[in-house]
């Protein structure tokens, strides 16, 4: 890690998710030293508080406590976990090998820079992969084409997006409004800011 640099800090929201949690804090535990999380657990009846809590490391938070929902579980998580480059994952997302690394690096050699996007590759349950999805929205009427953009597979996917903790702030976190769209409401928010 770069001298000074403190780590990438990632939500992860869940609610019963003990079927694919330990590969997805397995993925974030191999970042090292460059990335922590805060898992925000919404009151799982399952395994899931005994992985997290195994999977644990000096940093990393387990939290569990009833939520409104997705957006409300991470605006707790958020405002909590600290870190000026952020970013959540869902309890079956798993981050590439080097992921933490190369979006720290970038946001540090790049301090105009308030938001990073990449690529996916998306797998079944087993783990094989089935293909890959690149984001590519450069500006607000493109964010805001659902028909061209959107239905044609050039959206953002939530585990590819990163961002200063700083844009967070001043858009105002995640709405509540939106139970299955709070991300895009997030999304457009941050490309006006």
């Amino acid at each position: 890690m770069n001298p000074g640099t403190e780590p990438l800090v990632l939500a992860v929201p869940v609610f019963n998710a003990e079927e694919f949690l330990a590969s997805t804090l397995e993925s974030l535990n191999a970042q090292g030293p460059h990335l922590r999380w805060w898992l925000q657990d919404a009151g799982s009846n399952d395994r899931t508080l005994e992985i997290a809590r195994s999977f644990s490391r000096a940093g990393d938070t387990v939290q569990s406590e009833r939520d409104e929902g997705q957006s409300d579980g991470l605006n707790r998580a958020f405002r909590k976990m600290g870190g000026s480059i952020v970013g959540f994952i869902n309890g079956d997302d798993l981050l590439m090998p080097g992921c933490a690394k190369r979006v720290l690096d970038y946001f540090h050699e790049h301090p105009e820079i308030d938001l990073v996007y990449g690529q996916v590759e998306w797998i079944d349950r087993t783990g094989t992969p089935s293909g890959v999805h690149s984001g590519r929205i450069g500006s607000l009427p493109e964010m805001l084409d659902i028909y061209n953009v959107w239905w044609r597979k050039r959206q953002w996917v939530q585990p590819e997006v990163f961002f200063r903790r700083s844009l967070w702030e001043k858009v105002g976190g995640f709405s509540t409004r939106w139970n299955l769209a709070f991300d895009y409401d997030f999304w457009v928010r941050c490309i006006r800011a």
